[in-house]
């Protein structure tokens, strides 16, 4: 999980460099959709691991804890969907889509990595 932190920060130093040579409206939408992203897959790397983790709660209380992560989860992701409706002129939909993408991306790649250096074991 350090490795993919460390991964997701380059990415976001990259992507801050587009500012240097792309419009800052399609930087703005690189740069929500790719937060989004990883910000999307911390929460729902905690919400497995509530569910699934050995901390000694009941399986009803880590499913309430679980329910309550993904409700804000889909709080928050509706307010920044409205916040991008209601400034789509200084962000690019083009972008954002790019952004979140290469999120999935990042994580493919990742995972193709960890599981061939797991099978070489």
């Amino acid at each position: 999980m350090k490795k993919l932190s460390l991964v997701f920060a380059a990415g976001l130093v990259i992507v801050c460099s587009f500012y240097m040579v792309f419009r800052a409206q399609l930087v703005n939408g690189i740069l929500a959709g790719y937060l989004t992203g990883v910000i999307n897959f911390f929460i729902i790397t905690l919400t497995v691991k509530n569910l699934l983790g050995a901390d000694g709660a009941s399986s009803a209380s880590k499913a309430l804890k679980a329910v309550f992560i993904y409700l804000a989860k889909l709080a928050a992701f509706g307010g920044l969907i409205a916040f991008l409706v209601i400034y789509r002129e200084t962000y690019s939909i083009k972008g954002f889509l790019a952004g979140f993408t290469a999120t999935l991306i990042i994580i493919g790649i990742f995972g193709m990595i960890t599981k061939r250096t797991a099978n070489k074991k």
